[in-house]
């Protein structure tokens, strides 16, 4: 029959069907990966003052590396705050490591979150 609309069980063979509880766990899952990926990690607030921390989300910026020099690391939130427009790349959740934004090893930089 043409035109012929399909019946309402067909239609939930082909779509699966999503409880509440399933979008819950599913969430929950989410917020665990992100808190074990990035750890103490502040999206805010430079973990400079803090000393070595026990364990955050690092980055290096390219654009800030002289050629032929090892990267510096920099905190979640330099890594938006200072550096949003450069060239990043993730170092991964590191231990008991300072942010290196704004000093000695970024040369002509002055971190903004920790002046």
């Amino acid at each position: 029959m043409a035109g012929a609309e399909e019946p309402a069980g067909r239609q939930s063979e082909l779509e699966p069907v999503v409880s509440l509880v399933d979008v819950l766990e599913e969430d929950e899952e989410l917020e665990n990966e992100a808190c074990a990926v990035l750890g103490g990690s502040d999206s805010e607030k430079c973990s400079y003052s803090q000393g070595s921390v026990k364990r955050q989300a690092l980055y290096a910026c390219s654009t800030c590396t002289p050629e032929g020099e090892e990267p510096a690391g920099i905190c979640l939130a330099c890594s938006y705050e200072c550096h949003g427009s450069h060239k990043l790349f993730e170092l991964y959740t590191k231990r008991n490591f300072r942010c290196d934004c704004g000093n000695s090893k970024f040369k002509n930089l002055e971190c903004k979150l920790f002046p």
